[in-house]
């Protein structure tokens, strides 16, 4: 049974009875079962939520998201202790040499660069070969810096006249950019997720060390993912002329529903959030038995999408 992704946008209160999350307006009350749901997206600051769901929500794993006032993901909900080995795998995690996180973020980027790779070629876009032989040349901790390189390549092959930001302004509000990186923000939460149920200390990269980031480890392990919300934002806007338009409700709806989108993890057919955990499994896998190679990561399907 596909599991159903809930985008709650308006002043609505939420709550639970007999395992059923109930959505509450002023003209309506909706029922959905606990157990038919993966992802719930609250985008409205005056939704109200019940503290006996909100515990529910935690022991039935579900992923919440919250948004800010911009309407963008800035939070998810995690539950506590779910790992009872903690201090065993975290110690290990911070016992970890250069060489080995050297040779993970190498994995990082040749998975992330083969992802770009099947974007490009699936789509019958220039420049894919050279993604491919590019691939096959990522030195330990890349320290050539092709990721960089690769980027530029990429996008200037994806999108015509795009500029790549992180943050979208009035020069750069291209919707391709703001739909890009709603989609990484979706995925991002969801390795958070994963990373923060597992045992591992989110704060500890592979390659991101910032101190102010608690989530340095999920702004690794996302970077493969980051081709899955890319073909998708190409795919939905690649017909317009005028790329300075609204982002709305029914595109971010639209982008949500990327976490059910099936992808391939170590030949089997899954959905992008169960392999969010899958990854974050294979890095504790990796660092409990100090073998990069046990790190692995989604690729796409045969044919580029579900």
């Amino acid at each position: 049974m596909k599991l159903k992704t809930i985008f709650v946008t308006e002043k609505n209160y939420l709550s639970l009875k007999l395992n059923n999350l109930i959505i509450k307006s002023e003209n309506r009350e909706t029922s959905i079962p606990l157990s038919d749901i993966s992802v719930i997206m609250l985008d409205n600051p005056q939704i109200a939520i019940s503290a006996s769901l909100l515990s529910k929500i935690a022991d039935s794993r579900i992923t919440l998201f919250t948004c800010n006032d911009k309407h963008t993901p800035n939070g998810i909900y995690i539950p506590f202790n779910t790992h009872c080995r903690f201090s065993g795998i975290s110690r290990l995690q911070i016992e970890l040499s250069e060489p080995f996180k050297k040779r993970c973020w190498q994995k990082i980027i040749k998975a992330k660069i083969n992802n770009q790779f099947e974007v490009l070629k699936s789509k019958g876009l220039k420049n894919h070969v050279v993604l491919e032989r590019l691939r096959d040349t990522v030195l330990s901790g890349d320290s050539s810096n092709l990721e960089s390189q690769v980027a530029r390549i990429y996008f200037q092959s994806l999108f015509d006249n795009f500029v790549r930001v992180n943050k979208p302004n009035k020069i750069y509000a291209d919707i391709r950019n703001i739909a890009l990186n709603y989609g990484y923000s979706i995925i991002r939460g969801a390795v958070a997720r994963s990373i923060a149920t597992s045992g591992l200390f989110p704060s500890i990269g592979v390659h991101h060390d910032n101190q102010f980031n608690a989530f340095n480890l999920a702004d690794d392990l996302i970077e493969p993912f980051r081709a899955f919300v890319d073909i998708v934002v190409f795919d939905k806007y690649r017909t317009l002329s005028n790329f300075n338009i609204e982002f709305t409700k029914k595109d971010k709806a639209d982008l949500l529903l990327i976490l059910q989108n099936k992808v391939v993890f170590n030949g089997k057919r899954e959905t992008i959030l169960f392999t969010c955990g899958l990854a974050v499994q294979s890095y504790a896998k990796a660092v409990k038995n100090n073998k990069p190679d046990d790190l692995l990561f989604p690729s796409f399907l045969d044919d580029g999408r579900e």
